[in-house]
């Protein structure tokens, strides 16, 4: 016990208040409240986008609540959660936290508001458009606009629609099953480990692209971001982030093709 005090008291006063300051990072609301200065004091695509990531698991635990509620009406889980990252990115535009009030608090009503008041607005709610569909159809008009002005061969046209739906179904499973996925339910030893070493240098390769279009391919594959939302957190139009999205895969592309 002697010992311990004397080793704390040879501490340096630096070094004690280093080891405090870590301490006080470490601590959730602290790191939150540091979140919310940061965005205060520079209010930038890249703050916000902190902050979206930081709350997008409590509106998608919102939206599952709300979707075990409303199911018998026929609303998808994918469209429940695109609208609660709606309500999510109008609570960050409006909250104030010198006001005091729990961000949490402020928001849960806004996101919920955001699932029912859409409900509202229907007079069938099973005529929604399912938000897989919207994102399959906002993937499908990027590759497509991107490989019609390369190539005027349909053949041509249609090899490179599939090798972007490809690399994108890869990072999208990478994501759910992890890299031990394969994609037949009975492979060979072989196209096992060749299938775990692509996905694996797929993953690799993506940290190796500009920081906006590897976000763009995160958000979107990884976190189920839909192209309109991704836009709003960049501040930027859905075809400039369909752009940068096709942009992203072709990088990726070329990237892998020198893997062997």
């Amino acid at each position: 016990m002697t010992s311990q005090m004397e080793s704390d008291n040879h501490v340096r006063p630096r070094d004690r208040a280093v080891s405090q300051g870590l301490r006080l990072l470490i601590k959730d609301e602290r790191a939150e409240a540091a979140a919310w200065r940061n965005y205060q004091d520079n209010p930038s695509p890249k703050t916000r986008a902190k902050l979206f990531e930081r709350y997008q698991p409590f509106a998608r635990k919102l939206a599952k609540q709300e979707w075990h509620k409303l199911g018998n009406l026929g609303l998808e889980l994918p469209d429940c959660e695109q609208l609660a990252f709606e309500g999510l990115l109008q609570s960050i535009d409006r909250f104030e936290p010198q006001k005091g009030v729990p961000f949490n608090a402020f928001a849960r009503l806004r996101i919920r508001g955001a699932i029912r008041n859409t409900l509202a607005k229907t007079t069938d709610a099973t005529a929604l458009y399912s938000a897989q569909k919207r994102i399959e159809r906002d993937r499908f008009r990027s590759l497509k606009d991107e490989v019609k002005t390369n190539s005027d061969d349909p053949i041509e046209v249609l090899r490179e629609l599939a090798v972007g739906i490809a690399l994108g179904f890869m990072l999208e499973s990478a994501e759910d099953a992890g890299l031990d996925a394969v994609p037949s339910d009975d492979p060979s030893a072989y196209e096992a480990a060749s299938w775990q070493q692509l996905v694996s240098e797929l993953n690799n390769r993506l940290d190796t692209l500009p920081e906006r279009e590897r976000a763009i391919l995160e958000y979107h594959y990884k976190k189920d971001v839909q192209f309109s939302d991704i836009a709003k957190l960049f501040e930027v139009s859905k075809g400039r982030i369909s752009q940068l999205h096709s942009q992203a895969l072709k990088r990726l592309r070329a990237s892998l093709s020198k893997f062997r």
